[in-house]
């Protein structure tokens, strides 16, 4: 890998993670097009640090609000007290095992976003409610993957085929398109649907399968 390769994958990150389209499948889409080597599962999961900082950072008020809220609640023994503090006990409940709608993104080339959002639209939240939801319910599961990756491949990841210096570059750059990403959806879906992520999946979905089949694409 080198610098230019993981500028161009700290955009890809920076842009699908939020938006429903699927941030792993495009981080392997991409270097596929291009003829690069696969990044791998490990260099994925560490970048998406700059995309959970991109939400930190956006929400940050909110998520002081929240934090606090809960901390309150446990030590006054009302742990649902007001809307923050339901909040926070709900991203807890959606990161674990009866988080179904995020469970659903382990499928691969589910959007994790996509499929909180669609989540979200159909217990009746309007559009830009579940997107914000999704965002913060990404912060527990982002962090997670990403320290376990780091943890286990962290020689492969700093080794001369990666490098640190890309993997930071790559980190960062993904958190500043991430953060521009978040924006621009909570305000696009403000007036409208997500019909476009849909109508965008389904013209990649066919576009894929003509190159596999063309032999364009290698099956792996």
């Amino acid at each position: 890998m080198d610098i230019v390769q993981a500028v161009i994958l700290g955009i890809v990150q920076g842009l699908t993670e939020f938006l429903p389209i699927s941030s792993t499948a495009h981080l392997r889409i991409v270097p596929a097009l291009f003829g690069w080597d696969d990044p791998g599962a490990a260099f994925t999961a560490v970048i998406q640090f700059g995309t959970l900082a991109a939400v930190l950072i956006y929400f940050y008020k909110d998520i002081v609000k929240i934090t606090g809220s809960v901390i309150k609640g446990i030590a006054h023994r009302t742990l649902l007290h007001d809307q923050d503090a339901v909040m926070g006990w709900m991203i807890a409940a959606g990161t674990v095992p009866i988080g179904i709608a995020q469970a659903v993104a382990l499928i691969p080339g589910s959007s994790r976003s996509g499929t909180t959002i669609t989540g979200g639209l159909f217990l009746g939240l309007n559009r830009e409610t579940a997107a914000r939801f999704s965002f913060l319910l990404s912060l527990p599961s982002i962090f997670a993957a990403g320290m376990l990756e780091l943890v286990k491949e962290r020689e492969l990841l700093f080794s001369s085929d990666i490098g640190a210096v890309n993997l930071i570059t790559a980190t960062v750059v993904s958190g500043i398109v991430g953060y521009a990403s978040i924006a621009f959806l909570l305000n696009y879906l403000k007036s409208h649907s997500t019909y476009l992520f849909i109508i965008y999946r389904i013209v990649v979905g066919i576009s894929l399968f003509y190159l596999l089949w063309a032999g364009i694409l290698p099956p792996q």
